[in-house]
């Protein structure tokens, strides 16, 4: 049997509310993406054996694990609109809007401040079939029209280190280590060493940053980041196009299919 029939699914929730820990996973004969409600972040995805993107302690002595970055993707508005590195989505409590066997919807609010006057809905849709697909949309509740920017800070696992690392047949170790970028294709090969290729297909993206952690020029080996933002222009945040209108609504997405070695 093939396709849909012969799919086997089910859906776990674990609680740690100590840990700050509140993990729904999905999983299918296809592979496993599992979510923290806290920060809603992915706490790891698999495909197959393999994990793709995962949770990481960091040499800065934090954890890593992917997130979004809204509204503004690092330290664009931290400034002028008082707002925290990266935004704060990735640290508030998500709820569950809609869950099924292979798709979860989970949504926070952003609420206004005297020097941010929109109050944001995010919705972030994770779906898990022959792919990974997640998606990620940014409605301006409030009255005045704000600057909004989107990223998708993705940890991805390098079990054999990420120097010689490869994006769209170009080798991105120096941008990794320098925190660089490079422009987004809508559809993106990564390779990394050792690892048959994945594949990246994003809308509403531009630029994809490279990072990993540092410190006294040692870097984080274990993980790579490679993250999808709607723009990483340092003009953009605040200019006509990043403004996002009452009642509009912006959207990132990316999709992960793994081609896996013969």
């Amino acid at each position: 049997m093939s396709g849909e029939n012969s799919v086997s699914c089910n859906v776990s929730r674990i609680m740690n509310e100590t840990q700050n820990i509140m993990i729904i996973t999905l999983n299918s004969v296809f592979g496993k993406v599992a979510v923290n409600l806290a920060g809603g972040r992915i706490h790891q995805l698999v495909h197959g054996e393999r994990t793709i993107l995962g949770t990481y302690p960091r040499i800065d002595g934090k954890n890593g694990s992917t997130h979004v970055c809204v509204p503004n993707f690092a330290s664009e508005g931290t400034g002028t609109h008082a707002l925290p590195f990266h935004g704060p989505a990735r640290g508030l409590m998500w709820e569950v809007r809609e869950q099924t066997a292979t798709m979860l919807t989970i949504t926070c609010n952003i609420a206004p401040s005297s020097s941010y006057s929109a109050p944001l809905h995010v919705v972030q849709s994770l779906s898990i079939g022959a792919s990974f697909v997640h998606v990620v949309s940014v409605t301006n509740m409030g009255a005045q029209g704000v600057p909004v920017n989107i990223g998708i800070h993705n940890y991805w696992e390098t079990p054999q280190g990420w120097r010689g690392t490869k994006v769209n047949g170009t080798d991105v170790s120096h941008a990794i280590a320098t925190n660089g970028s490079i422009d987004a294709e809508p559809q993106n090969s990564i390779i990394f060493p050792g690892q048959s290729p994945i594949y990246m297909q994003t809308k509403g993206v531009k630029h994809l940053v490279t990072w990993t952690g540092v410190k006294n020029d040692t870097y984080d080996e274990t993980y790579a980041c490679i993250e999808p933002v709607h723009s990483y222009d340092p003009s953009f945040f605040g200019s006509t196009p990043s403004m996002l209108m009452p009642a509009d609504t912006r959207t990132i997405s990316q999709e992960i299919s793994v081609i896996d070695s013969v």
